[in-house]
């Protein structure tokens, strides 16, 4: 049977024909929009992979900074790598300020970073590191006042590093400011716990400054032994800032032994650590120290060179405490060179940052080489009163060994007036502390002087 379809005709078998062949068709373009569909998705899946990995890798780059830039900064940076992104990067900012040596942006960035987190063990890492930005101001209290916050914050979290690192911390300050009992007892705490936790680096670190304060106390080889240790174990972690601080500890002490040779190698090591660590500090303070060493050994022009490039780098990055420190060291050269006025012109600026900063140490050595330099321009009296007046800067601060020094000059001008039981009343006390303190140095050049005066009282 035929059909009429609008004018024309239709065979039945045609029309089955046409019709599988639409169907076969739209089953081809029905396969080839899925192929297309997974293969566009497939593409959206692998762009997505690599978007996501592109931004762990950032991520993980980021927290790679924070760890690093917190070794070198001697910053407790806690789980805040591992934070989420904003704190993460202002925090870091934070610490690239600091590293720079921009304290007022340092500051912001971290007091940002603080309000980001309610974090016990991260808000201790921020406060820390603003404690850090405060004693690079000179902000004293407020950087104690931050190490304090972080302290609590750590006890709360029973976060032990953070505990070692807010002891060490709060030592510091208060070995900076000549308060040297209290520093111990908090870098002893600290020992104690870093200890409990088996955290070798931060025992390290709390040996370190043990060290320093001991040789600023004058317990000279107790402060050796205890830098000694701790060298061994930054060396065993590979820890090159730290090794570097430890080298420069090491290398005063056997200064103050009169061990020039050793001391001279210990700072030169310490100098190459930290130029390739890139620290200006720490290249500025070994320059400092090699330069006085050369000072000792008789070398004044090598010597007078290092403290200009000291100085120079301290100016540079804005570091007050390191421009006196530069300024006093250029003055005693001077000094030895005969270019009085010069020196006292140095000294006195050195004198000057010192007070500013309430740095009672500082302030005691330029008085006593103001004194010495006025004593050698054959002004007696005026030497006296600048002598007198660091004695008792050295005695309330407890500085034994500074204490015999500042006697011995003041029996010196004595000696020089002929007042020779004035003389030897300062020399015997003085030798007295130097026995006491274990100081050969000082011993054999107090002993010489008792020597002398008693040969002219005898004649």
């Amino acid at each position: 049977m035929d059909y009429e379809f609008y004018g024309y005709v239709w065979d039945l078998g045609l029309i089955a024909l046409i019709g599988f062949i639409i169907g076969a068709l739209s089953l081809v373009v029905a396969l080839l929009a899925i192929i297309i569909y997974l293969a566009q998705r497939k593409k959206d899946t692998t762009v997505g992979t690599e978007q996501a990995n592109k931004i762990q890798t950032r991520f993980d780059g980021l927290a790679e900074e924070i760890r690093g830039l917190g070794r070198k900064l001697d910053i407790f940076v806690d789980g805040i790598p591992n934070a989420n992104k904003e704190l993460s990067e202002t925090f870091l900012e934070g610490l690239r300020a600091l590293n720079e040596w921009r304290l007022g942006e340092a500051r912001v960035y971290l007091e940002e970073a603080a309000k980001k987190t309610s974090s016990y063990s991260e808000l201790c890492a921020i406060h820390q590191a603003l404690g850090q930005v405060y004693l690079k101001m000179g902000e004293v209290d407020l950087a104690l006042g931050q190490y304090e916050k972080a302290l609590k914050l750590s006890e709360y979290s029973n976060d032990n590093e953070g505990s070692v690192s807010a002891y060490n911390g709060i030592g510091l300050i208060y070995s900076d400011t000549d308060k040297y009992e209290l520093a111990l007892k908090h870098f002893n705490e600290g020992i104690k716990i870093a200890e409990t936790a088996k955290n070798d680096l931060g025992k390290a670190t709390l040996l370190g400054n043990v060290g320093v304060v001991l040789q600023k106390k004058g317990d000279i080889e107790e402060g050796l032994d205890a830098s000694k240790k701790a060298l061994m174990i930054f060396h065993r972690y590979n820890d090159l800032n730290a090794a570097a601080n430890q080298l420069g500890n090491i290398g005063i002490i056997q200064f103050i032994k009169a061990d020039f040779e050793s001391a001279l190698e210990s700072h030169e090591a310490a100098l190459d650590l930290f130029r390739e660590i890139g620290d200006p500090l720490g290249e500025a303070s070994s320059l400092g120290n090699i330069g006085n060493t050369l000072t000792q050994m008789g070398d004044l022009d090598r010597a007078l060179e290092s403290h200009m490039r000291a100085l120079s780098i301290a100016r540079r990055i804005g570091v007050p405490e390191g421009e006196a420190k530069s300024l006093g060291n250029l003055g005693l050269i001077l000094r030895r060179q005969g270019r009085f006025d010069e020196a006292l012109e140095s000294l006195k600026k050195a004198l000057s940052i010192h007070t500013d900063l309430k740095n009672t140490l500082g302030q005691s050595i330029d008085l006593g080489n103001i004194g010495t330099t006025l004593l050698e321009m054959g002004n007696f009296e005026g030497a006296l009163g600048f002598y007198e007046e660091a004695l008792e800067i050295n005695r309330q601060a407890g500085n034994k060994l500074g204490e015999a020094t500042k006697l011995c000059n003041i029996g010196s001008i004595y000696a020089k007036k002929g007042d020779f039981e004035q003389a030897l009343s300062r020399y015997y006390k003085a030798l007295e502390i130097a026995r006491a303190v274990g100081a050969p140095r000082e011993i054999r050049s107090i002993e010489y002087n008792i020597r002398i005066i008693e040969a002219h009282m005898s004649s």
